[in-house]
C-alpha cells in the first residue's frame, strides 16, 4: 500500500535505476524514442502494455518524463510481477 518510487527500482534492478535516473537528469529531447507504453513477456510471448490510455501513441517528451518514469516504474515493480506477489503472499 506504500506509493512506489523511482528510488525503490534501485533495489531491484540497478542498471534499469540508472537509465530512469539518466533520463530525470538529462535533456531527453531529440535523443530518445520512447512512448508511454512497455513491452511485456507474457509467458514467452511479447505484447505491448500502454502505461496509460493509448499510452503507445503519446511520446515521452522533456515536459512529461516525470510520469512516465512514475508510470514505468509502478509498472515495473507491481503490474509486471503482480503473479509472482500474489504467489508469495
Amino acid at each position: 500500500g506504500v506509493p512506489i518510487s523511482v528510488q525503490d527500482m534501485e533495489a531491484v534492478d540497478p542498471e534499469y535505476y540508472k537509465n530512469l535516473k539518466w533520463i530525470l537528469d538529462n535533456n531527453i529531447t531529440g535523443i530518445l524514442d520512447l512512448t508511454f507504453s512497455a513491452e511485456t513477456d507474457d509467458f514467452g510471448k511479447m505484447k505491448t502494455v500502454d502505461l496509460k490510455p493509448n499510452g503507445r501513441n503519446i511520446t515521452v517528451t522533456e515536459e512529461n518524463k516525470l510520469e512516465y518514469v512514475r508510470l514505468i516504474t509502478q509498472h515495473k515493480m507491481t503490474n509486471e510481477i503482480r503473479q509472482q506477489i500474489e504467489h508469495f503472499l
